[in-house]
Parts: C-alpha cells; structure tokens; sequence
C-alpha cells in the first residue's frame, strides 16, 4: 500500500521474506518480497545464512537490494543488563 501512495519512502519489512507473509523459515527467492521491502532484512540469521546469501543465493537470483539485519539482539525489561 505505502508504495502505492508515497514511492519515495524507504520499506523494511522482515515478513516479506517469510513465505505467505508469515514467520516461517526465511525464502528469500520470493519473487513478491520487493512488493513488500527495499531492503533485504533477516532477523537474527544465522552466520552460515549470511554466507549462503551472500555466495550462493543473492548472485543467483541477482539481487542488487542491500542485506541489513534488522535486529541482532532483543532483551526486554533489564535482561540485558540495562
């Protein structure tokens, strides 16, 4: 929708990268995951997941979107020591 209304605005949405727009395991050769992100936006991918896109898959699929990881690490209330 937002790119519909505003194409000049940046999308991050980690769900365009889930099949069926849910929280399953990543696909990230989902031909729609554009419609829904500009950004290739994992959350909490795994080092071999990185490398595999990186070598594997982004080259195969010839994708020119920047990789970011859109959260690393996530406490809540003082777990994390804060």
């Amino acid at each position: 929708w937002i790119k519909g209304y505003d194409n000049s605005r940046f999308v991050q949405y980690e769900g365009a990268h889930r099949p069926e727009w849910g929280q399953e395991a990543h696909n990230y050769e989902r031909q729609d995951s554009g419609m829904g992100t500009d950004v290739v936006c994992p959350m909490y991918p795994t080092m071999e997941e990185i490398t595999e896109w990186a070598d594997e898959i982004a080259p195969r699929i010839n994708e020119t979107r920047p990789f970011i990881m859109c959260e690393y690490a996530h406490a809540m209330g003082n777990s994390s020591g804060s």
